[in-house]
């Protein structure tokens, strides 16, 4: 997932998710409307330059977690 933010502040090209759904934050039990998808291009040094699809929601987070953090 990728902040929706940071996708506005970057200028980021979005796209229709082909499978929009809600999601439930645990906290407060507020629905959000996942519609959306960007793709993010991110490098870690000079030796891995990756690309990942992600969803857009409106989150305060800004990191990139690489695997299941579960």
């Amino acid at each position: 997932m990728v902040s929706q933010a940071i996708v506005e502040k970057l200028a980021l090209v979005t796209v229709d998710h082909p499978h929009p759904y809600n999601l439930v934050w645990l906290e407060n039990s507020q629905k959000v409307n996942v519609y959306k998808q960007c793709l993010v291009q991110f490098t870690i040094g000079d030796i891995y330059y990756g690309k990942v699809l992600c969803d857009v929601i409106p989150i305060d987070a800004c990191l990139l977690i690489l695997g299941r953090p579960w």
